[in-house]
């Protein structure tokens, strides 16, 4: 697997625009709109799983079923059309799904991944989506809910699909103001759940970690807010207001 390091935004920077000029030079076509994705994690050393596989067992098509029952009158944005809307919205919202959340922005990756200012090493994964789709799917192209490989990472209720090994991008609708925000961008994991630290150790894989020091941690919170990169950039609501006025304004508690 390819690491590198970055302890300020600039260095940052450099990483991705050095892994994004050698990644390009596999593409011969400049008109297709490439552009590679990010992620944020608070540990260096999570790997890449989504939520469903950090449990022993889920049971997927209840917990969709029951959302789409339940959820239903409690809707205060775009109401979902179909049956990846509503697994969007279960991602959205916390419930343990085969979705990993990516974004098309290095710096709100790179906000992602030191916004908790946890104690240890935090990264920044980044993923060519394409190299991914070629491997999973055999096509350099990314999904869409509508198409018929998409169809194969999310059954209809009752059917008991065999999902695909390897997970791929699919561009995912704007069913919150979050999801907007946030560039969001989605990988679907098929069966297998390691697929990613796997994937991770061919040759000239098209995924990379920049692991950010801790010791850099705050120094670039200071510079992404400088930037304009805060709370309430990413998280557009009065939830992340609230968030950003606290860091600001409230300062150690007492007891």
């Amino acid at each position: 697997m390819k690491e590198f390091s970055a302890g300020s935004v600039t260095a940052f920077v450099d990483v991705v625009t050095e892994v994004v000029s050698a990644w390009k030079e596999t593409y011969e076509d400049d008109s297709v709109p490439w552009l590679p994705w990010f992620r944020g994690q608070a540990d260096a050393d999570w790997p890449l799983v989504p939520a469903a596989y950090r449990y022993q067992a889920v049971d997927e098509e209840q917990l969709r079923s029951e959302f789409r029952r339940r959820g239903t009158p409690l809707i205060t944005e775009t109401p979902p059309q179909g049956d990846w809307d509503w697994y969007f919205l279960m991602q959205h919202f916390g419930i343990p799904t085969r979705l990993l959340d990516w974004t098309a922005g290095s710096l709100l990756g790179l906000y992602f991944a030191i916004r908790d200012r946890a104690k240890s090493d935090a990264a920044v994964w980044m993923l060519d989506p394409w190299w991914l789709a070629e491997r999973s799917i055999q096509r350099v192209y990314l999904l869409d809910t509508y198409d018929d490989d998409a169809l194969k990472y999310l059954e209809t209720l009752g059917s008991r699909l065999q999902y695909p090994p390897l997970p791929v991008g699919i561009r995912p609708t704007h069913v919150s103001r979050r999801v907007a925000v946030q560039i969001s961008c989605f990988t679907v994991h098929g069966s297998e759940r390691r697929a990613f630290s796997i994937l991770a150790e061919e040759p000239d894989a098209g995924i990379v970690k920049i692991r950010i020091p801790r010791d850099a941690i705050s120094r670039i919170a200071e510079q992404l807010n400088v930037s304009g990169i805060r709370e309430t950039t990413v998280f557009p609501d009065l939830e992340g207001l609230s968030r950003e006025l606290t860091s600001h304004y409230v300062h150690g508690p007492l007891y």
